[in-house]
């Protein structure tokens, strides 16, 4: 063993690198393990040496899982293991892959930040030296305690290179999941400020910066790492799924075992939690013939809504009426169900509050995935009046910011909600980001820089328009199984280990705060008439401090700001120290194309700073409700399910993804006769008494126009009537956003001498 006695000495190298995105040259440190791996396993005869040798990150000591992100005060090493094979090389009966050759073996690491350029050193050791145990079988045995020595914070990788008997092996990767779209070969980390603390007090519900949790056990990311990736992020929301199917199986089961507890590790950290409902069980609509629709009957819907938020209290601040009803992946309802389906379960999340004695919480409108006016989805909704029953306008996107292409959805979608009566009220972006990987597999770093600029631009872009907060898709790793090829989100990936965006948005939250936005200003200066050092500024309140955020321009590095207080610090996007530089009378910041952050007292005194006409939120469940309606009687015409309109619509796809639209209305034959139940639901406390009238379309003929009716608290009265069709077609249907072609059915009615919320289909022309 003499030869190995200086088994962890440091020595410098110059090898070229391995992988040409980092083209630095740093320290190495070798580790001569021959003995190590020569005795004492039974393993296949091996000759020759394999041409490549895979690694795979194993779980760290005391934990299920690999950790490869850290805070302030925690020891940075990681474990990894080498394989001769990806274990593609197996047959039946095997012990294991393919064995090492018997040699002396040289493993060198080297670690780069962000930029590619030199952080620290690197110490190296077999796992028994580094007194770690596994529980693998010996043929697995060969593992190194890898400990980066790196002070500042951020994202970073090891570049690491194997020698086996003096010739150099290729190294590569092993990916956690089989169809992610990982295909770097280094080993990434993280560095993380420290959060702030919320944990046993309540999260300010106006912070902007949210992540969508979706807590799910998956095998290579246990809910203990989903949580704990979630609270080092630093963000004061979280998004929740809850699957209505799950959760109520049978009428009058509800299980909510697994997803409180979950959602109580959120909560108990100070997050606040917003929660997604989906997915009815099939004994809610037996008539749909197994496709995704809403409860049939309303009463289901108030059950479960009163049901959840009895259950959750104060634990879920927010609840989402649904996703993505505009596309058939959740839903082959119309808009008109959908606006029913989303009063009754306001009403019932505000009686389950009531009933515990906790707080109203919000109801947010079901987010649009695409344009909310294709096929007029969203003057449907406003046909029908859903806006007293909702706290929040609700929408997805997933556009790049560069371009203008994200400005143009926003703007789509800021119209949208002033026409549904919404604009008075929050506007939530509860999924946005760009993937590492949609149906493609990419160069890593340009991805990974990419998806680290859409971070920045998202959010800047979106809180200072009033869209807060802003849902990150998504924290955990996230491979779509819906794709052909690789599409792949999260801010760490299958073997758990961050993506640069990552310690950034950790960063954001730290640097922000409560993150109340108070205006912005105009960096760079004109140098003989053109512009220089040009940049955006916002101007945040953190909570006590003033912070601007300073973005270049595209493709630009140095902003020109105005002169700073003395004291004043900048930090660059992954939390570092930078230096702010005088320059005639101005000072200069480097951001390196992304987020700087300047802490300086005086930006509100600047003369050009322009302060924000900050958009003060309605109270839920109080002024936007109308005094002069009767919110508890909800309409819910029942018509055959046949004629909803089926396959071969295709409306104009605004955002360039493929959409399987959910149907938007119904079809009718010339002449025919249509059966109907109008459902007239009252979910108050009293009986109700009122008058119910059906406004047809011109050529349409009911056999009830008007009736009256009175309904006992808490129950439905059903109302048999028929519809007898148009003799001529009318206006058809027409492909497009406009809402003018077709007929409108609208019920309306009076209750207790107050209007009612009325419900508004649309029928086109179908042929005989």
């Amino acid at each position: 063993m003499k030869d190995h006695v200086k088994m962890n000495t440091l020595k410098i190298a110059s090898v070229p690198p391995t992988r040409n995105i980092i083209p630095v040259i740093s320290r190495l440190l070798t580790v001569i393990a021959a003995g190590v791996l020569s005795g004492g396993f039974a393993m296949k005869a091996s000759t020759a040496s394999p041409s490549v040798v895979w690694f795979e990150p194993v779980t760290s000591e005391g934990r299920s899982w690999f950790k490869a992100f850290f805070l302030p005060g925690e020891k940075v090493a990681m474990r990894i293991r080498l394989l001769p094979s990806d274990g593609s090389d197996m047959e039946a009966g095997d012990a294991g892959p393919a064995s090492f050759p018997t040699g002396s073996m040289q493993l060198e690491g080297k670690v780069f930040d962000f930029w590619s350029q030199v952080a620290g050193g690197v110490d190296i050791q077999p796992a028994t030296q580094a007194g770690t145990h596994s529980n693998s079988p010996p043929e697995f045995q060969y593992e190194y305690v890898i400990t980066p020595r790196v002070q500042k914070l951020g994202w970073f990788c090891i570049e690491l290179t194997l020698r086996i008997n003096g010739r150099e092996v290729l190294l590569k990767r092993k990916p956690g999941v089989a169809n992610s779209a990982e295909n770097y070969d280094f080993l990434a980390f993280a560095r993380l400020p420290e959060p702030r603390n919320l944990i046993g007090t309540e999260a300010d519900m106006e912070t902007p910066f949210g992540v969508m949790s979706a807590l799910l056990p998956q095998p290579f990311c246990p809910i203990s790492a989903q949580v704990e990736i979630t609270r080092c992020s630093g963000a004061s929301w979280a998004r929740e799924i809850i699957s209505w199917e799950r959760a109520n199986p049978s009428p009058g089961e509800f299980d909510w075992s697994r997803r409180k507890h979950e959602i109580e590790m959120l909560a108990r950290l100070g997050i606040n939690v917003s929660v997604l409902i989906q997915r009815a069980p099939l004994w809610t609509h037996p008539h749909a013939e197994g496709k995704p629709a809403f409860p049939e009957d309303l009463t289901v819907a108030y059950g479960f809504a009163r049901e959840a938020a009895a259950t959750f209290g104060p634990l879920v601040k927010a609840w989402e009426t649904w996703n993505e009803p505009d596309i058939a992946h959740y839903t082959t309802e119309t808009p008109d169900r959908y606006a029913a389906m989303t009063k009754a379960l306001s009403l019932g999340f505000s009686a389950g509050a009531e009933s515990i004695g906790a707080a109203r919480p919000l109801v947010l409108l079901a987010a649009f995935a695409r344009d909310p006016q294709v096929g007029g989805y969203a003057s449907l909704l406003k046909a029908n009046d859903i806006a007293p029953y909702l706290d929040a306008y609700n929408f997805h996107t997933y556009h790049p910011v560069v371009g203008g292409r994200f400005q143009q959805v926003v703007d789509t979608h800021l119209n949208a909600a002033d026409m549904m009566g919404l604009s008075g009220r929050a506007i939530w972006l509860t999924e946005t980001s760009l993937a590492y990987a949609r149906n493609t597999v990419p160069k890593p770093m340009p991805a990974l820089s990419a998806q680290l600029r859409q971070l920045c631009e998202t959010y800047m872009t979106a809180i200072q328009q009033d869209i807060k907060p802003v849902f990150w898709f998504m924290i955990r790793p996230y491979i779509s199984k819906y794709t052909p090829k690789p599409s792949q989100w999260g801010m760490v990936d299958s073997r758990l280990s961050p993506v640069p965006a990552y310690p950034a948005f950790a960063v954001m939250c730290k640097q922000l705060g409560a993150g109340r936005f108070l205006g912005s200003m105009t960096a760079g200066r004109d140098k003989q008439g053109s512009p220089e050092n040009t940049g955006r500024c916002y101007i945040f309140d953190d909570g006590g401090d003033e912070v601007a955020v300073v973005l270049a321009s595209q493709g630009e590095d140095v902003v020109t700001l105005p002169p700073v207080a003395p004291g004043s610090l900048a930090f660059d996007v992954m939390g570092n120290d930078i230096p702010l530089r005088e320059q005639n009378g101005a000072v200069t910041v480097s951001t390196r194309g992304y987020m700087a952050y300047v802490r300086n007292p005086g930006w509100r005194g600047r003369p050009d700073f322009m302060p924000h006409g900050v958009l003060k939120p309605v109270a839920p469940g109080t002024s936007h409700s109308r005094v002069s309606m009767q919110r508890n009687i909800v309409l819910q015409p029942e018509y055959p399910r046949g004629m909803v309109e089926t396959g071969g619509i295709v409306y104009e796809n605004w955002d360039d993804l493929l959409a399987n639209w959910a149907p938007r209305g119904y079809m009718f034959r010339t002449g025919e006769n249509i059966p109907v139940t109008l459902n007239i639901y009252n979910f108050g406390s009293s009986a109700s008494r009122g008058k119910v009238w059906f406004r047809p379309p011109a050529g349409f003929i009911a056999s009830e126009n008007t009736f009256e009716v009175e309904i006992p608290a808490g129950q439905k009265v059903a109302v048999p009537l028929s519809v007898k069709a148009a003799r001529n077609s009318g206006d058809g249907y027409q492909v497009g956003k406009d809402i003018t072609p077709g007929h409108y059915w609208i019920w309306q009615a009076e209750f207790d001498h107050l209007p009612v919320s009325p419900s508004v289909s649309r029928w086109t022309h179908k042929e005989n």
